[in-house]
């Protein structure tokens, strides 16, 4: 397990393969701004070793913004995030991705998409 310390106390352990993958993609819409309020709400996000499908659907929850899971493969994570933008939990999570599961994000008419990295 590698510590990853982001900002604003966040701090993840990922199961990491061969490396971290920040790989973002974001397409703005007609909602941007209303979701990126929501997104900027501070959120707990505490889970240890669990499916990364559910810490998603969670940090999505809490944040009150509409998401959309399009990848198969799954992988354990570890987050330990609070108080902390759920932006940038989000963020945080798509850097710590296994190499084998590297995911990315993308915006798309106030929906976040979650896809695999290299898709569009």
């Amino acid at each position: 397990m590698k510590p990853v310390i982001g900002f604003f106390g966040v701090v993840m352990a990922c199961c990491l393969a061969t490396g971290l993958a920040p790989i973002v993609a974001q397409t703005r819409g007609n909602h941007a701004e209303a979701v990126d309020k929501r997104m900027a709400k501070r959120i707990t996000v505490l889970y240890g070793n669990a499916d990364i499908k559910v810490v998603l659907k969670d940090l999505f929850k809490k944040a009150g913004v509409r998401y959309r899971l399009e990848f198969v493969k799954s992988a354990a994570i570890t987050v330990h995030a609070e108080q902390t933008p759920a932006l940038m939990v989000l963020q945080s999570i798509m850097r710590c991705t296994q190499s084998d599961v590297q995911l990315a994000y993308r915006l798309d008419h106030g929906v976040y998409v979650v896809i695999p990295a290299g898709k569009k």
